[in-house]
């Protein structure tokens, strides 16, 4: 759905915090899902609650 490279802000979830398209998931998963990556394992689980 979004160009590689584009940046993307999502200020509800991540407030000022920019994120760049890198890659896509399978479209099995449709158009309107994100993955995103994160150092720790922790700060993964913390953000999906």
């Amino acid at each position: 759905m979004l160009p590689f490279g584009i940046k993307v802000k999502i200020p509800s979830l991540c407030g000022d915090k920019i994120f760049v398209v890198e890659d896509r998931m399978n479209k099995r998963m449709g158009n309107y899902r994100m993955d995103m990556w994160f150092l720790e394992r922790s700060q993964a689980v913390k953000f999906g609650g």
